[in-house]
């Protein structure tokens, strides 16, 4: 199962449907806010299911079917969505540590820090991945993610858009 993760495109939709058009063989994408606006008008074409949550710069009166967290199951994972400014994302992984455990989610697919990251916890058996900023990243080239899923098997990567 591939999932396509895209997040923080802060109104590069051009980027976003970049990328959208590269991974339309994806089982699924997941969005993790700060451009809902971007994914409304660039992901028409996209033939899969999009699962949205609300970042910091998103209107929620405007998007009140995108919650600020949502838990998807696919493959026997349980998968935990978010923006991460609900958990402090940006000053440490603590609350997206102790959200995943509360709904017994193996899987959090953050953004926010506009930063690629990957981290497996051994002691929690719990994944912490962001897969970085599409619109404006903090370091490098603009990014997007991208899960395999495989039973117990779980693959994370970080894909880079040149400017």
């Amino acid at each position: 199962m591939k999932i396509l993760i895209l997040s923080d495109t802060h109104r590069r939709t051009e980027r976003l449907s970049r990328v959208l058009a590269m991974h339309a063989d994806a089982d699924f994408a997941c969005f993790l806010g700060d451009g809902l606006n971007d994914l409304a008008a660039a992901s028409r074409a996209f033939p899969a299911p999009i699962y949205e949550v609300c970042g910091n710069c998103d209107s929620a009166s405007l998007y009140p079917a995108a919650p600020g967290t949502r838990i998807v199951e696919r493959a026997g994972h349980r998968l935990l969505l978010t923006h991460g400014h609900l958990y402090g994302a940006k000053w440490g992984q603590g609350g997206l540590i102790a959200a995943a455990k509360d709904a017994g989610c193996d899987i959090v697919l953050y953004g926010h820090t506009h930063l690629p990251q990957e981290t497996y916890l051994s002691d929690e058996k719990i994944y912490l991945f962001n897969p970085g900023s599409l619109g404006e990243p903090r370091e490098g080239e603009p990014s997007y993610g991208l899960l395999q899923l495989d039973g117990k098997n779980v693959l994370f990567s970080h894909g880079t858009l040149l400017r």
